[in-house]
């Protein structure tokens, strides 16, 4: 990915971003994730949205949830 790239859908923009923020997901004792290459995604109206690349994410830490979700503009995504 380049700096942003930009999905244009009627009037719903999608901007996903690089940055360079540091950014943690913690429980009371344990991080879960840590890092400053988060993805942030921007989304039409919505807030922004910071996504982390899988690698940096302690996922023996998450249960999978059967919820999932579709979005038109996104596609299909699942839930820890």
């Amino acid at each position: 990915m380049d700096q942003s790239d930009t999905l244009q859908t009627g009037d719903h923009p999608i901007i996903i971003s690089e940055t360079t923020v540091r950014a943690d997901v913690t429980t009371t004792e344990t991080t879960i994730a840590d890092n400053a290459e988060a993805l942030e995604l921007s989304e039409a109206n919505y807030p922004p949205v910071l996504y982390f690349k899988p690698g940096h994410v302690s996922r023996s830490r998450l249960i999978p949830s059967d919820h999932s979700t579709t979005c038109p503009y996104k596609g299909k995504a699942s839930y820890f």
